[in-house]
């Protein structure tokens, strides 16, 4: 896993990004999961959310490699590698059988403590990681304490 740190905005992140937030606050444990992840785990659904995970990593990679022409800013570069990131998870989820298998073993766990949730989450970042230091959650700090993430 890569982890990249930069301010670089990306509009659609919230929508493709894969990576699960984990918020603690005392014993309780709130998993957010996005939907596309979720949505993989059913046979017909997962294979159109695959599809749609592909189209959209499509315009975010586009996207991205436009502005780093235009503003010479190094954290388009970052989001791209997530953008590729996605749109190779997509591919993966649009095969039936394998992307099912694939979405499954990324489901979290139903009973969780804090520590565990964010070791969980850790371990189901799918290959790139981007930490915006204007906002974090338990993983990114966790991630930011565990190594020396790239910076922009």
């Amino acid at each position: 896993m890569n982890i990249y740190f930069t301010e670089c905005k990306a509009p659609l992140a919230p929508l493709l990004y894969s990576d699960v937030e984990v918020i603690t606050v005392g014993k309780c444990v709130v998993i957010i999961e996005p939907t596309f992840n979720q949505w993989a785990r059913y046979p017909l659904l997962g294979m159109a959310a695959g599809f749609i995970r592909v189209m959209v990593a499509i315009a975010h990679i586009a996207f991205h490699a436009f502005m780093m022409l235009m503003t010479q800013d190094r954290g388009h570069m970052f989001h791209m590698w997530k953008g590729c990131a996605e749109l190779l998870r997509g591919c993966i989820e649009m095969t039936p059988v394998l992307g099912r298998i694939f979405a499954m073993s990324y489901e979290p766990p139903r009973k969780i403590t804090p520590e565990e949730a964010v070791k969980w989450a850790i371990s189901s970042i799918f290959l790139v990681k981007i930490i915006n230091p204007n906002s974090f959650d338990a993983v990114d700090v966790a991630l930011m304490l565990k190594g020396n993430p790239i910076t922009a």
